[in-house]
């Protein structure tokens, strides 16, 4: 016999069954060396082959008392002899007449309308099988013979009474039908139950867009390329980071109404089989870049892509995220130097990055003093004192230059010119009409002015009409003088505004001014009142005013936005006075050089003379 088999007739003999592939290559590894025998294991072994079935705990501790002798395991191959002689009996009984073993099993069984337990099978035949014996006898018996005979602690184990334990039935594997019958009664309870809390909402349309948003909002760069939200339109396939090899930079919100341009929030699939599951669907996108000009080096977000090898070159790149990009135009041409960046939005089908090059040489100018110049999305510089030179510039032909100021509440930006409308020499006024000009605030102060002197109320130049603080703080010093509380003090006939001037604008905000205005004030005194001091008298005061733009909706200014759309790019107006409103004294009132008065003919007025109540 060669080793593989005595190996195989050990391991069967030690196990009671055929080894594994794994046991059986793990087995030739070592060359079939048999191991020696585990006598708990061997026990174990020989236990179950003998009786079908594992030991009970009382068996075990038995048998390990008595150090897993095989004679418990042999004793359980006499019960199984008297198991197989009763199953042998009937057909015996004609062939043969009974053995005395066999005669004593059927006895028992007659008149104990059962089959002896271990312990009575042991007892019986320690007494010769004598028919005679009772189960009671039997194991007094039993007793007897283990004193005399010692026998081992296992022998007294199974002289217990020991249950009959019946094998367990194989357990049957459930059909696929009957699994799918299971699985959707219980979604269809929990379905019932979700509905029925008022939580089968979560599961909506409506529901699962508003967490996409709010997750967006939250931490775009997170909630976006996941691998789980986001789905190409063609492929159905999960959009990776992996899968992008230039990562977009994409809006910093949306909303419900306003997704990212080319996606769409659509079904796919279902969750738990009845629960509608939705997905972003991202349509991909390409960009085709072009160049002029041989020798530019062209990348995008940093990585490049080719380098224009002649006047007619373009290139394209496939399958984009929408969003932003940011594209480089880097080299030398015509013995000057080009870096140039654009950023283009990617959100149709095949966008352009076009650097078809010029070199221009022009001044702008503008209203927005110390404002920034744009080209494209880009800035190029800044303004100094309202003007921008360029100077042999590389620009794209088809960019558009901007001016642009940014403030806490917005960005003012004047309309665009674009770069093929641009020649050498050229002189470019971008203006943004919201802008409170000097022309503008003295026409509007004039307005107010007359208001105040005509005693007809306050127009609308005055932001809540007559209880406009500063109106209300004027007219009350007219007032005053016309009728002094003071009889010391004379009474004035009239007072008007002989002149007003704008001495300084600040933006202090995006639809936010301070003026400061200084205004000449024309006191006149009748003769006819006895006064001394009769005539015109003339005295300065200076205020510091706040002004905020809001366009009337009877004017040809655009209400709805802060963005001139003119195309006059050369009006220097700043926009009509109608479009802004006083709102208050900004507390920085002051008199002139001197309170003291200047009579309009000294020879009827002492020019020493003092207004006490010029502060008033």
């Amino acid at each position: 016999m060669s080793k593989q088999e005595d190996w195989l007739q050990d391991f069967e003999a030690k196990n009671g069954r055929k080894p594994s592939l794994e046991e059986f290559s793990e087995a030739q590894k070592n060359a079939f060396a048999i191991e020696e025998a585990d006598p708990k294991a061997l026990w174990l072994a020989e236990f179950k082959k003998a009786e079908g079935r594992d030991p009970s705990l009382a068996e075990f501790e038995a048998a390990k008392n008595n150090g897993f002798q095989m004679s418990e395991a042999k004793a359980s191959e006499e019960t199984k002899e008297v198991e197989t002689a009763e199953a042998e009996a009937p057909a015996a009984a004609e062939a043969a007449p009974l053995s005395t073993e066999e005669q004593w099993i059927q006895d028992f069984e007659a008149r104990e309308g059962r089959k002896p337990a271990m312990n009575e099978f042991l007892a019986a035949k320690a007494n010769s099988f004598s028919s005679e014996a009772s189960p009671v006898e039997a194991q007094e018996t039993t007793q007897a013979t283990n004193a005399q005979t010692q026998v081992a602690p296992a022998a007294a184990a199974y002289a217990q009474p020991q249950p009959q334990v019946k094998p367990k039935a194989p357990r049957q594997k459930m059909k696929t039908k009957t699994k799918l019958i299971l699985t959707a009664s219980a979604v269809v309870v929990v379905a019932a139950g979700l509905w029925a809390t008022g939580e089968f909402w979560y599961f909506s349309k409506a529901e699962q867009l508003n967490r996409y948003v709010a997750a967006y909002n939250k931490n775009p760069e997170a909630a976006s390329i996941d691998g789980k939200t986001y789905i190409w339109s063609d492929t159905k396939k999960a959009i990776k980071k992996t899968d992008l090899k230039y990562s977009p930079n994409m809006a910093d919100k949306i909303s419900k109404d306003h997704l990212l341009a080319g996606t769409q929030f659509k079904q796919d699939g279902y969750q738990y089989l009845v629960f509608p599951k939705y997905k972003v669907f991202v349509d991909p996108e390409s960009l085709t870049l072009k160049a002029n000009s041989k020798g530019l080096n062209l990348s995008v977000n940093g990585n490049k892509i080719a380098s224009s090898t002649s006047a007619n070159f373009k290139t394209t790149v496939a399958r984009l995220f929408p969003g932003d990009y940011k594209i480089d135009a880097v080299g030398k041409i015509n013995n000057k130097s080009v870096n140039l960046t654009k950023t283009v939005t990617v959100d149709h089908a095949n966008t352009v990055g076009n650097f078809q090059l010029s070199f221009l040489t022009f001044n702008l100018y503008s209203n927005l003093v110390n404002a920034d110049v744009y080209s494209g999305k880009d800035k190029i510089g800044s303004l100094t004192n309202g003007q921008y030179k360029f100077v042999d510039l590389p620009v794209v032909s088809n960019d558009q230059i901007s001016v642009q100021k940014a403030f806490k509440s917005g960005v003012a930006k004047t309309p665009v010119k674009w770069v093929s409308d641009i020649t050498d020499g050229d002189s470019v006024y971008l203006n943004w009409d919201q802008e409170l000009s000097n022309d503008t605030a003295k026409e509007l102060f004039s307005s107010a002015f007359s208001d105040i002197s005509s005693d007809n109320g306050a127009s609308s130049v005055f932001e809540g009409g007559s209880d406009n603080s500063f109106y209300k703080a004027l007219t009350g010093r007219f007032t005053h003088m016309k009728s002094p509380s003071d009889a010391t003090h004379h009474q004035a006939s009239s007072i008007s505004v002989e002149s007003s001037n704008v001495d300084s604008i600040t933006q202090n905000d995006i639809n936010d001014y301070t003026v400061n205005v200084s205004i000449v004030l024309d006191v006149y005194y009748n003769s006819e009142k006895q006064n001394p001091y009769y005539g015109d008298f003339y005295q300065k005061r200076t205020f510091s005013i706040h002004v905020k733009y809001v366009p009337q909706s009877d004017n040809d200014s655009d209400s709805d936005s802060y963005y001139n759309s003119s195309n006059d790019s050369s009006d220097t107006s700043g926009g009509n006075y109608k479009n802004f409103v006083i709102v208050n004294d900004a507390g920085n009132a002051q008199d002139g050089d001197s309170t003291k008065t200047t009579v309009k003919d000294d020879t009827k007025h002492d020019s020493s003379y003092d207004d006490d109540d010029s502060d008033n």
